[in-house]
């Protein structure tokens, strides 16, 4: 009876440990008006300079180069219910992951897929930057994804975990202006 007991309670610690480490499915709790998001249609006069890095705790900097890209989202009832659920606080911030289960992921709604039409992305170039231009009068979230490998060990032995943070800041552009914007953070974690 006690084993019996012992590999129940295991099961159970076990099935309690994995849900732990997948990361939450974030459903929109706010429904898309796309008549709040049409300003991002517009062409407008201003530009927006991005530059997207972390800075890691051992001083190495991880950078928005090739193969990242940064995202500006409309900032609407949406959106600002959307990236609260997600960094918890709808003015921006950001969440740090280990491995890519852990990453926070937005479900497969009507209405997030109807705001995916509305989001403007730019790959960041070799310098770091991304840049938009004519962009319409109003405000937005930054939005990127870096992410870095860290190995450990010798041979067959190594391990590498994979980390990341989501990054989110708001932003607002207005009259032909050119805004340079750095995102950046100090990583708490190695």
């Amino acid at each position: 009876m006690r084993r019996i007991s012992l590999c129940i309670s295991i099961s159970l610690i076990m099935a309690f440990c994995v849900a732990c480490v997948h990361a939450k499915v974030t459903e929109p709790r706010v429904p898309f008006v796309a008549a709040d998001a049409e300003y991002v249609r517009n062409n407008g006069n201003n530009t927006l300079d991005i530059t997207a890095y972390l800075k890691l705790l051992d001083g190495e900097i991880i950078r928005c180069n090739r193969g990242y890209s940064i995202e500006l989202w409309p900032v609407t009832d949406f959106s600002r219910s959307l990236v609260a659920d997600l960094i918890g606080s709808e003015n921006g911030g950001d969440f740090y992951y280990r491995n890519s289960y852990q990453r926070p992921h937005v479900g497969s709604s009507a209405d997030y897929k109807h705001f995916r039409e509305y989001v403007k992305k730019i790959d960041c170039n070799k310098d770091s930057h991304a840049i938009f231009t004519e962009i319409s009068d109003g405000e937005y979230y930054v939005f990127t994804d870096i992410y870095w490998y860290w190995a450990t060990g010798y041979g067959r032995f190594s391990e590498v975990t994979y980390y990341g943070a989501v990054m989110f800041d708001r932003v607002k552009v207005s009259g032909g202006q050119t805004l340079n914007h750095t995102m950046t953070r100090d990583k708490p974690i190695q």
